[in-house]
């Protein structure tokens, strides 16, 4: 029989702080109350984005197809633990400010990807640049699930604008 010790020196000592403000829990909850509900909301308000759907047949978000909402809702919050796993394991042993920096550079590059794969591309990579400090400002005073709801509102904010737009 063998045996393996797990030499605890070896594990990342991760300190991960995340606020439980009323607040902070309250106005996520909302917005993924909202974020549920968004594809039946849309559906009766402005005016479907024929054209974006004929030029683009798989804009499936703009279309307000709810199981692509709630894929894309799960993307978010994938991604809100890639972040702080980035954060804090990977980028963990340099200095707060370089972790910001790198940080802001690594999403800004994978958003530049969305290049071959999304209409607004040019969008998400300027968004990206000044969201990427506020992100990891936000992760680390223990603000993600507000970091969340910044990303939940602005892909809704995105899908509203296709229907609202004249």
């Amino acid at each position: 029989m063998v045996s393996f010790a797990l030499d605890a020196s070896l594990l990342p000592i991760v300190k991960f702080f995340c606020n439980t403000s009323l607040v902070s829990i309250v106005s996520f909850g909302l917005t993924v109350l909202l974020w549920i509900c968004a594809p039946w909301l849309l559906r009766p308000i402005g005016k479907v984005p024929t054209q974006v759907i004929i030029d683009n047949p798989k804009s499936y978000l703009i279309r307000t197809q709810p199981k692509m909402y709630m894929l894309k809702y799960c993307e978010i919050l994938f991604q809100q633990a890639k972040f702080a796993y980035l954060l804090f394991v990977v980028l963990g042993g340099l200095p707060l400010v370089s972790r910001i920096w790198w940080f802001s550079v690594i999403v800004s590059i994978l958003h530049l990807y969305n290049m071959y794969f999304v209409r607004a591309a040019w969008l998400f990579f300027i968004v990206s640049i000044p969201m990427g400090p506020l992100f990891s400002m936000l992760i680390f005073n223990g603000y993600i699930t507000v970091a969340a709801a910044i990303h939940l509102w602005f892909y809704l904010l995105l899908v509203s604008w296709y229907r609202f737009r004249r």
